[in-house]
């Protein structure tokens, strides 16, 4: 199979032969075939992943000039999933002088295992991180509201995480809001999503809404394709010059990217993941528009 190099450069750190040990004993033979096995596994998710996001931007419409005037209200389950899904578009409404709130729900202290670092050592870490994070897209720290669920209990709370997102609603008066896709792996991103689906069935979100997707690709992706409605709903905005800012931003988040305790067990997000986020569009899918239309930022 020969990979194109668009896909190559792309990824930089699709798995090689390389990370595959060649057994010098017979016996482990079968190590060896389970772990190429994976490696060639680990190569189609990651392809495939860049295959269906290039197709859904190309069936996709430009959001500039569907981005409404005023009040932004980003929406993340955790410390980390605002920059990724938005922190460009962030910037962008930054840029244009225009208020950025964003509401973090979780504290994502179960992040990483560790026998060196306490859940609420690392709880604290990324309380820091965000602060940081969002001072680099130009957010003040003001506009910045932690929720006090912990990572992965949302679930109990939909209720409660229901009511908070209505207060800031009732706050901020946001011209567009920005939450996390319902069709997700993580059951955190799901629980928000079901919570800001409930408010617009009440009719208690007067604006725009667009989701971003995380924990999507490729399987999430797929399944997503099942339906038309959802295919016509594909939004993408130019990350632009804000590009770097966004970089610079995800670069705090290094409870996420490095292995801050050297611990052999220390999750670190597949950096594919970072490289779906950071090309050249971010893309969104409109679930909820209000009769009025708005006018838009450029």
């Amino acid at each position: 199979m020969i990979i194109p190099e668009e896909l190559t450069g792309c990824f930089p750190f699709a798995p090689t032969l390389e990370h595959v040990q060649i057994p010098q004993q017979s016996t482990h033979y079968e190590t060896f075939i389970m772990s190429l096995l994976n490696l060639y596994k680990v190569r189609l998710k990651t392809y495939l992943s860049f295959f269906l996001y290039k197709g859904f931007t190309r069936l996709a419409r430009s959001g500039l000039g569907r981005l409404p005037q005023g009040p932004l209200l980003v929406i993340a389950p955790h410390p980390d999933d605002e920059t990724l899904g938005c922190g460009a578009l962030i910037a962008r409404y930054v840029a244009t002088g225009h208020k950025v709130r964003i509401m973090i729900v979780t504290d994502g202290r179960y992040s990483s295992p560790s026998t060196k670092l306490s859940p609420d050592d690392i709880a604290r870490l990324r309380h820091h991180e965000a602060q940081n994070a969002i001072r680099t897209l130009g957010v003040p720290s003001s506009e910045l509201v932690f929720l006090p669920y912990r990572d992965t209990e949302s679930k109990n709370y939909l209720l409660q995480i229901e009511h908070d997102i209505a207060s800031q609603i009732w706050l901020t008066h946001p011209a567009l809001i920005v939450s996390p896709y319902g069709i997700d792996s993580h059951e955190d991103h799901r629980v928000i999503a079901q919570a800001v689906n409930n408010l617009i069935q009440k009719g208690k979100v007067p604006c725009a809404v667009w989701n971003y997707p995380m924990w999507f690709w490729p399987r999430q992706a797929m399944r997503h394709l099942l339906s038309l409605k959802r295919i016509r709903s594909h939004i993408i905005v130019p990350v632009d010059t804000y590009g770097t800012c966004k970089n610079t931003a995800l670069d705090a988040y290094k409870t996420q990217f490095e292995n801050l305790t050297g611990e052999e067990n220390w999750h670190i997000l597949d950096p594919n993941i970072r490289t779906l986020h950071v090309l050249d569009h971010e893309l969104f899918f409109e679930i909820f528009q209000p009769a009025s239309l708005c006018s838009s930022v450029s």
